[in-house]
């Protein structure tokens, strides 16, 4: 908005040329010049007539030029307040982009950081997956341990009351021999008594 009412008033200014007010020009020459060389040649009430025509002229080209010097004043002050706001514009804009910028900057960090964010998310059930599958083999192998320890008690239970028997059929073997040798020897006696009743019954006959 401020740059066209730049465009719409520079061409003003430069074209609009400050009348001073004393003299004031008419054509090529100041107005009290023509005046007076316009005075000789007329009858003195013309002469009159024509001064208040010309001072009345004079008057009215001072009004103008009193009111063009205003207008360019006041375009003077238009293009230069027009200047300072083209200027705090400029500097909004490039105080606009720049903020832009570090917008467009911190989006992508924050993009970035979610990025991570989520890959550490899958990252960590991933994690928490293997972690519930350690935990259930941990508590599988536990339940192997508690069934090897009861086979192992099972087994040791076997081999004690194999060891009571081995020790049981050790003491009956032992049992055994000596009984086997007693009838060894009983076996001999008897032997023995058998020849001497023989003996007796043949000494009897």
């Amino acid at each position: 908005m401020y740059h066209s009412t730049t465009q719409t008033f520079a061409p003003l200014a430069s074209t609009v040329r400050i009348i001073p007010q004393s003299p004031v020009i008419l054509g090529n020459q100041p107005i009290e010049s023509l005046q007076q060389s316009a005075m000789p040649q007329q009858h003195p009430y013309i002469d009159n007539q024509s001064g208040l025509r010309e001072n009345e002229k004079l008057h009215q080209i001072r009004v103008q030029a009193a009111r063009i010097q205003k207008l360019e004043e006041r375009i003077s002050l238009l293009l230069e307040e027009n200047q300072k706001q083209e200027s705090v514009v400029n500097f909004k804009q490039q105080e606009s982009v720049q903020w832009q910028e570090n917008y467009n900057s911190l989006r992508d960090d924050f993009l970035k950081k979610s990025n991570q964010m989520n890959q550490l998310e899958e990252e960590i059930d991933q994690i928490l997956k293997k972690q519930s599958k350690l935990v259930d083999d941990i508590e599988k192998n536990e339940q192997d341990i508690r069934n090897l320890h009861n086979e192992i008690y099972a087994k040791n239970e076997d081999i004690h009351y194999w060891k009571d028997r081995s020790n049981q059929a050790l003491s009956a073997q032992a049992k055994i021999a000596e009984l086997e040798k007693q009838i060894d020897i009983l076996t001999k006696e008897n032997s023995k008594l058998n020849k001497l009743l023989m003996q007796s019954n043949d000494y009897t006959q």
